[in-house]
């Protein structure tokens, strides 16, 4: 079975974690932007497809250290251990593939061929009810093709939670020990807001 990425460990590895919500906002209010004539012509599939181009473009100048490399379809990011890619997410934080042998690879954590990494991450947006706003963004770790995630980081704007997805590295014959909220600094505003537990980025 391939190896699987604890998250407090991507938690302690991976420092340009507060740069995949801006990335992610950024986007989405570019194609608010747009003119209302232009986004009703635009079917969810459409509307996904440009919000994810548009956010690669925006990670493109956050993630500058990142080796990005376009294979087929798919834009990864490969930064420390971690390829990761920009994703349109469900409810139940699964992303929307299509069911090719890479995308089966990337969600099965399987390294892609040339790609030199570790482990497979998604970071996503998931929309509210109507698809007006952004509910929430987030990464996660992919447990399989259409699985649920093997565990979810909650992003916020200074912050991260950590959330009772499904979490397959917690002992489940101990009680869980809650663990929510972190800081760091926003490169926006400088201000440091500390939730209840964590670790300082």
């Amino acid at each position: 079975m391939p190896s699987l990425p604890d998250r407090n460990t991507v938690l302690d590895e991976l420092s340009e974690l507060s740069e995949l919500r801006p990335a992610m906002v950024e986007a989405w209010d570019r194609w608010g932007a747009l003119s209302p004539e232009f986004r009703v012509d635009m079917n969810d599939s459409a509307r996904a497809t440009i919000i994810q181009r548009l956010i690669v473009s925006a990670a493109l100048k956050r993630l500058p250290t990142a080796n990005v490399h376009i294979k087929a379809h798919l834009v990864i990011f490969a930064v420390g251990n971690y390829a990761i890619r920009f994703k349109k997410l469900d409810e139940e934080l699964i992303s929307r593939n299509q069911d090719t042998t890479q995308v089966r690879q990337f969600m099965g954590q399987i390294a892609l061929e040339g790609i030199p990494t570790t482990h497979n991450l998604e970071a996503g947006y998931v929309l509210n009810p109507l698809g007006t706003e952004i509910a929430s963004t987030n990464l996660v770790c992919p447990n399989g093709y259409k699985n649920p995630p093997y565990w979810n980081i909650e992003l916020h704007d200074v912050g991260y939670e950590l959330s009772e997805v499904q979490d397959l590295f917690a002992d489940r014959s101990e009680p869980r020990e809650e663990e929510k909220g972190a800081r760091w600094k926003s490169r926006e505003s400088g201000v440091i807001i500390p939730f209840d537990i964590g670790k300082k980025r």
